[in-house]
């Protein structure tokens, strides 16, 4: 395996003004481009916050589980699995939605 170069092993540094449409359209429409942007960037923030507390809530619950649970053995955990589930009993059950029109 080789070494990577001091050039391949920095960093790229991101541009959020960076774009591929060139000067074809004028800078109100790259204005609106990057506004975009950077409410995806929210949306995406937002969300990694969200999936980071329920990472910590289920994460509680496991622990909280594991010292009050007795310890889930097939032989428990099936039965639970098939009134809870039961399309785990029939295969080719499906769901049925009623069609809108």
């Amino acid at each position: 395996m080789t070494e990577p170069t001091p050039a391949q092993s920095q960093p790229v540094p991101f541009d959020p003004h960076a774009t591929s449409m060139g000067d074809e359209v004028a800078p109100e429409v790259y204005e609106e481009l990057f506004a975009m942007r950077r409410s995806i960037d929210n949306f995406d923030a937002a969300l990694v916050h969200i999936l980071a507390e329920r990472f910590q809530a289920t994460k509680r619950v496991g622990l909280l589980k594991a010292t009050i649970c007795p310890r889930a053995t097939p032989a428990v955990r099936k039965p639970k699995l098939l009134v809870c589930a039961p399309w785990r009993r029939n295969p080719v059950w499906t769901l049925s939605l009623p069609r809108s029109s």
